[in-house]
């Protein structure tokens, strides 16, 4: 992609900044990539991007407009209690008991704080605690995530998640230590960029090919640039049934179509042409 568009250069009306991101999977990337620079000297007039995706299949895909997919939080909780022999719990205050309670609770702010019209997930991914069976640990450690669209949800979830955590611990005789990160803000499509990007996309897939209702509460920190600059997110398809890859991402036998690369990729590269050899 990039040779060619070096070969196009005469013809181009613009400039195009090929940005090759890292550590998308947790890490901000893409901030660390706008910290140095990287949308300045010249600032972009629009950002495109695309992922694989496994569920869609091979030669589809989706530019949606809007929140498609969702903030990414990370907590990381430390429950404090008092260690004792399991077969006297009521000589220790058990962190075990208090997790398990906690766990129960975080659900809540999803089914009795946001909107059942709204989107979001709590979920407790990591549960560590305790050496061995005979013992209540003196503490216990939970990790997991929190997704959602909406941003004013998004703004309020901190404050929920510590209310739940802290009562919920203290009803049990527990302290609570709360790590709560922030990784990275919604992907947010602009509507025009995206209708743009699924015009360029029909040419490469074929109009009945694609798609602009596909979201996900999975996270991209695309996000960061989308924020700073208008443009589009895109999915391309990468599931392949006749190959029997269906497995999804984060699945211990994932494996893509990696054609769908090939197509992401001319995809973009039309963009990019179109974009700055319209003059836009």
């Amino acid at each position: 992609m990039a040779r060619a568009l070096k070969r196009d250069e005469p013809s181009l009306g613009g400039t195009v900044k090929l940005c090759f991101q890292p550590a998308e999977e947790g890490f901000s990337g893409a901030e660390a990539m706008i910290r140095d620079g990287a949308l300045e000297d010249p600032r972009p007039d629009a950002a495109f991007g695309y992922h694989v995706a496994q569920d869609l299949d091979l030669g589809t895909v989706s530019a949606t407009p809007g929140p498609f997919m969702a903030a990414v939080d990370e907590f990381a909780v430390t429950l404090k209690g008092k260690g004792s022999h399991a077969a006297h719990p009521d000589l220790g205050v058990d962190p075990v008991l208090a997790a398990a309670h906690v766990t129960a609770a975080l659900q809540s702010i999803v089914s009795r704080n946001v909107s059942p019209l709204l989107a979001a997930v709590v979920s407790v991914s990591q549960i560590k605690a305790g050496t061995a069976f005979n013992i209540i640990p003196e503490t216990c450690w939970m990790n997991g995530t929190v997704r959602v669209f909406d941003t004013r949800v998004w703004d309020e979830l901190p404050r929920l998640f510590e209310r739940v955590v802290w009562n919920t611990a203290a009803a049990l005789g527990c302290e609570a230590e709360i790590d709560y990160t922030r990784k990275h803000r919604a992907t947010v499509n602009d509507s025009d960029m995206a209708a743009f990007a699924r015009d360029v996309a029909a040419e490469v897939v074929g109009r009945e090919n694609v798609r602009s209702d596909w979201c996900t509460m999975g996270g991209e920190d695309f996000s960061s640039f989308l924020h700073e600059v208008p443009g589009c997110f895109l999915m391309v398809g990468s599931r392949n049934r006749e190959r029997g890859l269906v497995f999804g991402h984060h699945h211990p036998r994932f494996d893509v179509d990696e054609r769908g690369m090939q197509i992401g990729a001319e995809i973009l590269m039309r963009i990019a042409r179109k974009f700055v050899g319209a003059g836009a």
